[in-house]
């Protein structure tokens, strides 16, 4: 019997715990799980799981509890996103990886009402502006391939609020993730599989080949202007090359950044 839209455990596997498909779906999609919308800068805190570094968050003037009913806030994971969707499953299956402590949270849910998501939490530990100045200072580390300063530049990155410029974020995962920071042990690190787990876009698969791919992202008069300067030179080299194969003579041409965003 389920007891609040509990979902059944049904067995562990594979390091995984199992569950009803459908009973954990509807646990997710109809169960009002209560967050907290203040801001909690300096409260105590209860870690279900272990997916934030609990250093950083000592150094962020955050507490930390081992007695759940003692703390203010109560840090949980996104599990609906983390269930798992592996070839072994069945259709009426979800698992979820053990070191996620989800039966822990689906015994005290409905006693609390002061849960955050562990994502949430890095707005509270930022240390630096992610801007361009960084951007630039992050990219000539990462180009240098020397194993220090590549996990220099990652401390940056997983330290530094991108809120506003996504964009540069973006396009030092663009550039050097599959060469650079996916090889660098930093990468294993509570801190920065954290700061991964926070990230909204795929960057394990991101693809930014042309100017175009960057439209949405460009939410200011920065970001249009450092996408133009990238790729004027290009786009002047293919100019040339249009005029010269089909034998025209530029006598006038005019054109300005496009600022659309689809």
């Amino acid at each position: 019997m389920q007891i609040n839209n509990k979902p059944i455990h049904l067995e562990v596997k594979y390091n995984e715990n199992y569950y009803n498909k459908q009973e954990f779906n509807d646990f997710f999609e109809n169960n009002n799980i209560k967050y907290i919308s203040e801001d909690i800068k300096g409260k105590s805190l209860y870690l279900i799981n272990n997916t934030v570094s609990q250093t950083k968050l000592r150094d962020s003037g955050f507490i930390i509890k081992r007695d759940v009913s003692k703390a203010n806030v109560i840090v949980i994971s996104d599990y609906y996103k983390l269930k798992s969707n592996y070839s072994y499953l069945t259709k009426s299956e979800v698992g979820i990886h053990t070191r996620y402590n989800i039966e822990h949270f689906f015994n005290t849910y409905n006693q609390y009402n002061n849960y955050i998501l562990d994502t949430e939490l890095y707005k509270y530990l930022y240390k630096y502006d992610g801007n361009q100045e960084l951007f630039i200072q992050c990219s000539d580390l990462l180009k240098s391939r020397q194993e220090d300063n590549i996990r220099i530049a990652m401390e940056f990155m997983s330290n530094a609020n991108w809120e506003t410029n996504e964009i540069y974020l973006q396009e030092l995962f663009n550039l050097y993730w599959f060469d650079c920071i996916r090889r660098n042990n930093y990468k294993d690190s509570i801190s920065f599989k954290g700061f991964l787990n926070s990230l909204s876009f795929p960057y394990m698969s991101l693809r930014l080949n042309e100017a175009n791919d960057y439209r949405e992202l460009c939410t200011k008069q920065e970001h249009h202007e450092w996408l133009y300067n990238k790729y004027i030179e290009e786009f002047q080299e293919e100019l040339d090359f249009l005029f010269v194969k089909h034998k025209i003579k530029l006598d006038k041409i005019e054109f300005s950044i496009d600022k659309t965003i689809f």
